[in-house]
Order: structure tokens, then C-alpha cells, then sequence
């Protein structure tokens, strides 16, 4: 993580200050190009305006929703800092476990550590490039010999009217940027930054009892004279530190849900019901106005539908119960996509509100700035309307800019707006879901694929991915204990149990982010599935094994103190920079039986194995690496405190996986090293089978703890996606049996010396197949 910047001024030294902080001081003339600088606080001295052009000049991260995981070579490999999975909204450190050092992904605050390469030389200035520098110098010298004098008048007037006013003054970075200037950047998103407790005091003077410093106020207003007037700025912040410092008194402005806040439904109706519910007891308190926001994508048009019938119902009762006491309650309807579009303004006219719903139009872009969408209608409308404000949200995706997450909720509890969620299952440590599409002119079933997570703000499971195929399930393909669940099956799989490597297997819980937002601003999240997609994973059921709604940087601050949850979420980034390569298979030159010379079979196969053996050593050396984490035996005293559901099934589930991917390797190791001493003459096919035999004298111990964890993990969280993600591994047992074949060779061909038949007509050609264009939901 890059240093703070620190400036020097009338023989003081100011700060921290981050990148976009400084570059918006100098932007704004609040402290003058040739200022002195330094990064960090040991640092060399330069000029302000060469700082601000390293800054601008520096290579920003992209957003994370965008970004995607590469798969980089296992031996040898420095895990860098930060996770490349898209959605994931923070970036723990790697180095340093428990200090807290954390930076949000997606900021230029700067995640790898300056060890990681040579750092690029600097490239030499050219003799123009010098004039043009030296001229610069020169007038800011004038510039600054002109403001000095000022300022040095403007002293000796303020000793006069301030008299007895004495001692040293310092001024904090949060002074400068005060008015309009807003300073929420990554001096405070960065935890190693100052907090906005501490920014709003100087840095070595505070004030006493209570009482404002006058020494301060005034140097201050003095610097803000001497300076001159900003023409143009380049850095556009939504929120002023004192609106970010506002106390919120919202019913439930707390980090944990509270009690039915976090609900499933079955159905499109039961989900508008629960919501229709909320605003009737709203309503009861005070006024509201209530704006509905609804995903434009053509997968909600049903939803939408159903959900206007039923609204129209709800206002149809309300205004029959309305007397002259009663509150009044306003309608919004708005729809978003890449954009947000306004269908309906405030009305006390529900059947305009109906209407609008009914004729909402469709957003084919296949994006879903969701988050943006609701800033913006927050803002719209904040200033027009006075008393409570109710969004509501109805989605079936996590959305595309969850990194504006933070500034939203700031944004909520400060104008006192609460938001709403219905929106679809999460998956499990996972972004990519899928979504069930039927073709209504085949009625062929497609699993699309979606943004439906994460469900945590951290990575908290492994990328590491099974070693034998998995067999289809033979059911209906419904949830269990579903009657209306859908016969299709995807591959011979339910959507819900995530494909062959369970990647896509749903959590029970929503999004992370859109979450986070319903628990900070008082709201309700609403998980909503599709029969097809649902999973048998209950809200109600699963209470015990909810994630942590906390922001990420107090998510990051606490793992510093809980080894083993650090432990867990190191291993999660770990393997996403080197875990998802492909493991070896398990047969050799071909799937297929098919005839190869056995002199020819013997010279490929010295190769095929010698490589599959270099696989599986990378795969050795990640998981030794990975098992490190935990130390040479474990962590079962910790295991034992641990009073979280949760955190002790990722435990054994994690843990015990690496175990059995590393005995896996290592047997995989032993049969190839036998099967070039044992290969028969014959031979031109081997596969290898999974066998409970080992032949490794060194994986023996390993098997049985690594058995023993997922044992647990199966025993101990029966029902959860733990319980099937832990079966998986045990499926098959970890020894390799191998199997030689020969294949005879085919019999030569002979000539034919049949009498051709007279030539048939020729057929006409079948019909091409039908062109399926899957919409982008």
C-alpha cells in the first residue's frame, strides 16, 4: 500500500493526506505548486505540481466487477496482494496479518507491494520539458514571494485583534478541503488512513473541553485569503465531511438484520406481500413516499406484472381506509438498467403508478447498475420531499457497481432512506451464477449466466477444483422438499447445485452488497428464486451461518484478532491466484478407446507422464503453501473456541480439502512412477480409477485427517451447501488404482466386389436447426 502524502508549509509539516487529496489541494489552489511534499514520513522533499503529475500519471485499477481471475503458474509463485475475483469488494493484505492493513479494490490507493519487481528507471527529461519547468519555477517563486507578504500582513493584523492567543498551530488536511470540497477519497476508505473522528481534529492540538481552538479558526480563514480562488476542478466528490459526520436515526440502522428483515419467498406474490406489509407499518408512523425501482431486463417481465396487480390491490384498500388522520402515502415508479428512467413521478394517483409498472419498457444492454440507480433517485428526491422515503428494489441480480457501495449507504442514512431488496439467492464464495432460460418455441432449457454474488465481502472459499467427474443426480431435478420445483435438469444437474464442480452452488442468502445496504439503511432483503434456480437452502434454517453484514473494513479489523478466520480468508486468496488450474485426468492418450501402436503408446506416454507429474509437484508445493496457514498441526484449540457455525465449517471444509488434493497428487505421483516400471508390452491404453488403497507410505496419516474434517463438516452442518461441497470430496477415495489395456489392432480392410446398386435419387438436405439467441437477462 502506498504512503500518505504530507506537506511543509510556514515551517510545519501537515498530513496524511491521500492521492486524490493532495492532487484536489493543489487543484483548488489550496496550497501552492511549489509547496514542499513528501511521500511518507520519511520520504525526500519535492515540489507539490511534480507530485501531482506522478499521481496522475500512476495506473489506476480497474473496478473489480470487471476485472477477472488469471490463473498464474503454482511453483514459485509470490501471491500478490489483493483478490482478482470480480464483486468482491475489499482487498485484505497479505503481508502483515492482523495489522489491519486493507485498501478497496478498485481504488488507486495501490495493492502490491513495491518488493514485488524492479520498479521501471525514470525516464530523462528532455531540454524543453527543463525550460518549460524553470519557467513554471520562476513564477510560482514570485507567486509565492507575492502571498508570503500577504500572509506576514495578515499575521501582524491578527496578533493585534487576537492578543493573548499564543502557542504553536497546526492545521489538519480536513481544514483545507472544508466548504464544498468533499474528502470522501481514499484518505478515509483506507483504514490506514486518519478516521473522520481524528480527521476533524489537528494533529497534535486538540481542544479543550469542548471549545473550539481560535488559534486554528483563524489561521484557517487567514491561509483561505491568502489563496487564490479555484477556477476548476478535477475531482468530483458526492458527500462534505460534515454530512458524512451526521448522526442517523433510522429504526434500524444496525450492522445486524433485524428480525424478518432477511426473509425468503415461494412465490412473486408472498414476496410483494411482505414488502406491501413494511409499508403499511411505515405508514402508520408518519407520511412516506414510496419509490419502486424495477430491473428492466426481459427475465422480470412476468415479475413486474404480478407484482402491478397486486400493488393496485394494496392502494385500492388504502384509500378506503384513509380518513383525515391518516398519513400520506406517495407512489414513484422507476426502471434501470445501464441507465435509471423515471416512469412515474410522486403521485397520490396509484392507478398512474399501476399504469407505469404495467408499461415498463425493457433494457436489452444486459447491464444492471443497480447501486447508481438508487443514488440517483436518493438524490432526486431527497430535497422535494421531507418526511420518510421508502425504496424499493426488485431485481434478479446482484448488479454491475457494488464498489460504490460505502458512499451509497452514506448517502441513505444521511438523507434517512431506507431500501428494500427483493432480489435473487447468492452464490456461495462465488460472482458468476447461472439462471434458468427456457426457448418457449423448443422448450429447450439453458443455464445463463448471471452476477448473483458473492455472499461476503471476502473471498472465504477455496478455488480448487474437484478431481473426478461427477455423477448426474438422479432426482427431478427440483429442490428438495420443493413440490413445485422444475423437472428440468441442466447436464443432469438441478441450476442450483452449480455444474459437475458444484462453482455455481447457491448460499441460501443474498448478494452481499445489495444486503448490506437493506441491514445499514433499516430495510428488508427479500430472496426470491425461481423454481428452477431454487435451492434447498432456507433463510430461517440457516440463521446460525448468515454472513457478516459489517463493512469490509471492520470485516478486516477484526480478522486481525481471530487466527483462524484470517487463516481461512488467506487461503481463499491464495488459491484465487493459483488454485484454478485444471488437475490431471485420469486416463492417458485419449478418451476414447481407439487403436495405437504400443511402441508408439510407450515413447508418447514418457511424456504425457513427465508433465502430469510437473502438474501435480505445482499443485504439492500450492497446497503446502495453503496448509501453512494453519500451522504444522492445525488449529483445533482454536476450532474449539470458535462459537461460529460458519467459520468452523469453512474450517473443516477448507482444511480438509487441501489435505485430500494433496494426498490425491501424491498418489497420482507414486502410480505414474510404478506404472513406467510395470508397463506391459501390450499396452497401448492405462486409465486410473480411484481406489481406497494407498501407495504412498507418506499419505496415510494426511487421508485420515483429511477424512476426518470433511467427516465432520458433513455431520455437523447437515442441510447447508458446507454438507454438499464436503460430500463431494468424499465421493471418491483418494488412492489410485491403475488399469492397463491393450487394444487389439482392427482387421485390414478388404476390397469390396459388390455390383453397385443403381443411384438412388438424392435426399433433400434436413432443415436447418433453429437459431437460438439467448437474451442477456
Amino acid at each position: 500500500m502506498l504512503e500518505p502524502w504530507y506537506y511543509c508549509s510556514g515551517g510545519q509539516t501537515f498530513g496524511p493526506l491521500s492521492d486524490s487529496g493532495l492532487e484536489q489541494l493543489v487543484v483548488c489552489a489550496k496550497i501552492h505548486p511549489s509547496t514542499p511534499v513528501r511521500r511518507g514520513e520519511q520520504g525526500p522533499w519535492f515540489a507539490a505540481y511534480v507530485a501531482v503529475q506522478q499521481i496522475r500519471g500512476a495506473p489506476r485499477l480497474l473496478p473489480l466487477p470487471f476485472q477477472r481471475a488469471q490463473p498464474v503458474p503454482y511453483p514459485n509463485q509470490a501471491v500478490p496482494v489483493g483478490y482478482p475475483a470480480g464483486g468482491y469488494l475489499y482487498a485484505p493484505g497479505r503481508e502483515g496479518a492482523g495489522d489491519g492493513s486493507a485498501a478497496l479494490a478498485g481504488y488507486p490507493a495501490g495493492v502490491q507491494s513495491q518488493r514485488e519487481g524492479p520498479q521501471p528507471e525514470p525516464e530523462e527529461e528532455s531540454p524543453g520539458e527543463r525550460r518549460q519547468y524553470a519557467r513554471f519555477f520562476l513564477s510560482c517563486l514570485a507567486s509565492m514571494v507575492l502571498h508570503l507578504t500577504l500572509l506576514i500582513t495578515l499575521g501582524l493584523m491578527v496578533e493585534r485583534v487576537t492578543p493573548g492567543v499564543g502557542g504553536p498551530t497546526k492545521l489538519n488536511a480536513a481544514w483545507l478541503a472544508d466548504g464544498e470540497d468533499i474528502i470522501v477519497d481514499e484518505a478515509i476508505l483506507d483504514l490506514n488512513a486518519p478516521t473522520l473522528e481524528k480527521m476533524d481534529r489537528t494533529v497534535t492540538e486538540a481542544s479543550i473541553g469542548g471549545e473550539e481552538n481560535m488559534t486554528e479558526v483563524l489561521v484557517v480563514k487567514l491561509f483561505e485569503l491568502a489563496s487564490p480562488v479555484a477556477t476548476q476542478t478535477s475531482i468530483e466528490m458526492p458527500f462534505t465531511r460534515e454530512e458524512l459526520g451526521q448522526v442517523w436515526t433510522s429504526p434500524r440502522p444496525s450492522s445486524e438484520p433485524a428480525p424478518g428483515r432477511l426473509r425468503q419467498a415461494q412465490t412473486v406474490g408472498e414476496a410483494t406481500g411482505g414488502i406491501l406489509e413494511e409499508i403499511r407499518e411505515e405508514l402508520q408512523r408518519s407520511k412516506l413516499l414510496v419509490i419502486w425501482l424495477f430491473d428492466a431486463s426481459i427475465s422480470l417481465a412476468n415479475d413486474r406484472q404480478r407484482v402491478a396487480e397486486q400493488l393496485q390491490e394494496f392502494l385500492r384498500q388504502i384509500e378506503e381506509e384513509r380518513t383525515d388522520e391518516s398519513n400520506q402515502l406517495l407512489n414513484a415508479a422507476f426502471a434501470f438498467g445501464a441507465t435509471v428512467k423515471e416512469l412515474e413521478p410522486p403521485t397520490v394517483f396509484g392507478n398512474r403508478v399501476v399504469k407505469a409498472i404495467y408499461e415498463s419498457p425493457f433494457d436489452a444492454s444486459g447491464i444492471e447498475n443497480v447501486l447508481t440507480a438508487i443514488a440517483t433517485v436518493a438524490r432526486e428526491y431527497r430535497g422535494r420531499w421531507k418526511d420518510a422515503i421508502k425504496i424499493i428494489v426488485w431485481t434478479d441480480e446482484s448488479g454491475d457497481d457494488c464498489l460504490v457501495l460505502e458512499e451509497l449507504i452514506a448517502q441513505c442514512r444521511k438523507a434517512r432512506i431506507s431500501v428494500s431488496v427483493v432480489g435473487p439467492s447468492a452464490i456461495l464464495g462465488r460472482e458468476i451464477g447461472t439462471q434458468v432460460w427456457v426457448h418457449s418455441a423448443t422448450g429447450q432449457t439453458f443455464p445463463l449466466p448471471v452476477d448473483r454474488g458473492p455472499d461476503t465481502a471476502l473471498p472465504e472459499r477455496l478455488v480448487l477444483p474437484y478431481w473426478h467427474e461427477t455423477p448426474p443426480i438422479a432426482d427431478s431435478g427440483g429442490s428438495p422438499g420443493d413440490p413445485q420445483g422444475s423437472p428440468a435438469l441442466i447436464d443432469g444437474f438441478p441450476s442450483w447445485y452449480g455444474g459437475r464442480q458444484l462453482e455455481g452452488i447457491v448460499s441460501g442468502f443474498g448478494p452481499y452488497a445489495l444486503t448490506r445496504l437493506t441491514v445499514a439503511t433499516g430495510g428488508s432483503f427479500t430472496v426470491l428464486d425461481r423454481p428452477a434456480d431454487r435451492g434447498p437452502f432456507r433463510v430461517e434454517s440457516m440463521k446460525a451461518y448468515m454472513p457478516d453484514y459489517r463493512s469490509p473494513g471492520e470485516i478486516e479489523k477484526d480478522l486481525g484478532h481471530n487466527p483462524l478466520r484470517r487463516a481461512i480468508v488467506n487461503v481463499a486468496a491464495l488459491t484465487y491466484r493459483g488454485g484454478g488450474g485444471a488437475l490431471p485426468v485420469m486416463h492417458f492418450l485419449g478418451s476414447a478407446p481407439q487403436y495405437v501402436p504400443p511402441a508408439q503408446f510407450q515413447v508418447d506416454l514418457r511424456t504425457v507422464v513427465k508433465n502430469r507429474c510437473a502438474n501435480c509437484a505445482a499443485i504439492v508445493r500450492m497446497t503446502d503453501a495453503a496448509l501453512a496457514e494453519f500451522g504444522p498441526n492445525g488449529m483445533e484449540e482454536l476450532y474449539k473456541k470458535e462459537t461460529s457455525p460458519r467459520w468452523r465449517a469453512w474450517y473443516d471444509l477448507t482444511r480438509g480439502r487441501l489435505l485430500s488434493v494433496r494426498v490425491r497428487c501424491q498418489e497420482y505421483m507414486t502410480a505414474c512412477g510404478l506404472l513406467s516400471k510395470s508397463l506391459q508390452s501390450g499396452t497401448n491404453r492405462v486409465t486410473f480409477r480411484s481406489s481406497s488403497q494407498l501407495r504412498n507410505p507418506t499419505t496415510a496419516q494426511p487421508s485420515k485427517e483429511a477424512f476426518r474434517l470433511l467427516q465432520r463438516c458433513v455431520d455437523e452442518n447437515a442441510g447447508t451447501p458446507w454438507e454438499y461441497l464436503a460430500r463431494r470430496e468424499m465421493d471418491h477415495p483418494l488412492g489410485i488404482e491403475i488399469r492397463q489395456i491393450a487394444i487389439p489392432a482392427p482387421p485390414p480392410v478388404r476390397p469390396s466386389t459388390a455390383i453397385p446398386r443403381e443411384m438412388a435419387p438424392p435426399r433433400a438436405p434436413p432443415p436447418p436447426p433453429p437459431v437460438i439467441t439467448p437474451p442477456k437477462l
